[in-house]
């Protein structure tokens, strides 16, 4: 709708508050990925066997979730 009517401010400050909302969840989302991998770095250092698979999943969706993040900023 915001295409027929680009002027329309109550359109515009929907989509402004629906990108918001993605970002805040998507910066949520970044932080609980990084805390998960701080905390497998910490057992790996310990000496605990970390799955290489699963862990390598994990890097592949911090960054994919890193650029989802800046491509919605």
């Amino acid at each position: 709708m915001l295409k027929l009517d680009p002027k329309n401010t109550e359109l515009l400050k929907q989509k402004q508050d629906i990108l918001n909302s993605s970002i805040a969840t998507t910066e949520e989302k970044l932080k609980q990925l990084k805390e998960i991998k701080d905390e497998a770095d910490k057992k790996m250092a310990e000496g605990t066997k970390i799955n290489e698979e699963n862990y390598r999943a994990l890097q592949r969706e911090i960054i994919n979730t890193q650029n989802k993040l800046n491509t919605l900023k």
